[in-house]
């Protein structure tokens, strides 16, 4: 049951968001120094993680959030499986346009260079929820990466990105103690944008 909480929830952000949806899905590399030079048989291995979200930006600058939850699944050799349900706030900053008052950039009808219109640094501060069979706990994550919006069409934008991220004391490697989390993201956002006035 308690695993079904943040798909309903996801489903229900869905449904009452009208103008601007954006859904993610990434592949997660992870590591914990502990783990690796204490416990030689925990392992921590790869897993995945499923997000939505709301879109929106800065008017004249081209600064854009994406909020969202999350919700993710790590493989672990001796505390089974590590669900993970998370805030991000994605920030993105596109230092090669940023002074552009381009509302829904970049859409297919827009003009421009898809580097120059779509390259973004992300900068992501959140929250996790790590569940284990041993313990659950909150923990920050901030995470620096870079990704590229494509715009395929005016309703849908594809956006590939990269990123790295810390968790402090994100892995529970007993009862009494944590890890710290790293975590290698790589992975694809959708956006879709409603509001025709602005394309």
């Amino acid at each position: 049951m308690k695993k079904l909480i943040p798909i309903l929830l996801l489903a229900f952000l869905a449904a009452q968001i009208h103008a601007q949806i954006a859904v993610s899905g990434r592949y997660l590399s992870n590591s914990t120094p502990e783990v690796e030079n204490i416990f030689i048989d925990l392992g921590i291995g790869s897993g995945y993680e499923v997000g939505v979200g709301y879109w929106f930006r800065l008017k004249n600058k081209r600064m854009e959030f994406i909020p969202e939850v999350s919700y993710g699944s790590i493989s672990a050799d001796g505390t089974g499986n590590i669900t993970t349900f998370g805030f991000n706030s994605n920030i993105q900053i596109y230092p090669l346009d940023f002074h552009s008052d381009c509302d829904a950039c970049p859409t297919f009808s827009k003009e421009g260079g898809l580097i120059k219109k779509g390259f973004y640094w992300i900068i992501n501060p959140g929250l996790l929820l790590v569940d284990s069979d041993i313990n659950s706990n909150f923990t920050y994550r901030v995470g620096l990466g870079g990704g590229l919006d494509i715009g395929v069409t005016n309703l849908l934008t594809v956006s590939p990105f990269a990123m790295y991220s810390f968790a402090g004391n994100g892995i529970a490697l007993n009862e009494t103690q944590n890890g710290n989390l790293n975590q290698i993201h790589i992975g694809a956002r959708l956006i879709f944008r409603y509001d025709r006035d602005r394309w």
